[in-house]
């Protein structure tokens, strides 16, 4: 008889509980039999059953929302990289949460790591299906990495998510302006026009 995958991920749920006493059997010697067991329902909790971590380790929403406030505050005064980590922990904690993956893909937009920047807004932007900004984010990476193609896709996209709604009036009509000139310069390096310096 074949194993019933677990619907969260496509693994049986004999093959998670194989996954996790692995993963508790390598913390080793040193750290108490007690707190393996902890370890182990946990991992159970969060891989077999599909909490959220924040919720199968009984971290309320307040500390988070005190976390929250605590990276925003690292950010705006411009110490990009503690943001950057305490977003990290923060998608970490809650993984479907849209602000925390596009916090985290500022971060490292401001620190120049587009890959990464764009890791995390292409999250942001498939777990919030209807916001326009994390992928008018994503436009800027590729500009920077100049794929004007991907850019060009990126800022149709964010005109078609924005819509008619009033909230995103502003970044629809941002983005269409720019889509003119990203389709501009790519018609020009298909015809090997160079862009003036």
């Amino acid at each position: 008889m074949a194993e019933e995958p677990n619907s969260s991920h496509g693994v049986s749920k004999e093959q998670t509980r194989e996954y996790i006493k692995e993963a508790v059997g390598k913390l080793g010697p040193q750290v108490p039999k007690e707190q393996k067991k902890d370890v182990a329902k946990l991992f159970v909790k969060i891989f077999e059953q599909g909490e959220a971590p924040k919720k199968a380790m009984g971290i309320p929403d307040e500390e988070l929302a005190q976390l929250f406030s605590f990276a925003y505050h690292q950010f705006i005064s411009e110490k990009y990289e503690n943001a950057r980590e305490l977003f990290k922990l923060l998608l970490t904690l809650d993984p479907a949460n849209h602000s925390y993956a596009t916090c985290l893909g500022v971060c490292h937009h401001r620190l120049k790591d587009y890959e990464f920047a764009l890791h995390a807004y292409m999250l942001a932007a498939f777990l919030a299906p209807k916001d326009p900004l994390p992928l008018f984010y994503a436009y800027d990476c590729f500009h920077n990495l100049n794929d004007e193609a991907n850019a060009g896709s990126m800022l149709c996209n964010v005109i078609v998510r924005a819509g008619d709604n009033k909230i995103y009036e502003t970044i629809k009509k941002n983005a269409e302006v720019l889509l003119e000139r990203t389709e501009q310069r790519l018609i020009n390096e298909q015809a090997g026009v160079k862009p003036p310096i």
